[in-house]
C-alpha cells in the first residue's frame, strides 16, 4: 500500500509544533517554513509569498494536498 503525502509550508514561529506533530504522524509530511516576519508585509504581499512558495512544489513529488501552517499572521492569506 502506497503511503500517503503531504507537504506542509509554514510559519517558522510553529517549527517545534509542526516537526513533532509531522514525526508522529502516520502519514508522510515534508515540512517546509516560511520566515516569521512574513506578517509584517501587505496582506497581497504575503499572499504573493506562500503562493511562490506553493507553485515551486515538483508536482511529481506526488503530494495529495498542500497543509497551511498559519494563524490570523495579519490576515496575510484570507483574500
Amino acid at each position: 500500500m502506497k503511503q500517503r503525502k503531504f507537504k506542509f509550508i509554514g510559519c517558522e514561529i510553529i517549527y517545534r509544533e509542526a516537526c513533532l506533530l509531522a514525526a508522529r504522524s502516520r502519514f508522510r509530511i515534508d515540512v517546509e517554513f516560511l520566515r516569521k516576519g512574513l506578517h509584517d508585509l501587505e496582506t497581497a504581499d504575503m499572499s504573493a509569498k506562500v503562493q511562490s512558495c506553493i507553485d515551486a512544489i515538483d508536482l511529481a513529488a506526488g503530494y495529495e494536498a498542500v497543509l497551511l501552517g498559519y494563524a490570523r499572521c495579519n490576515d496575510g492569506l484570507s483574500a
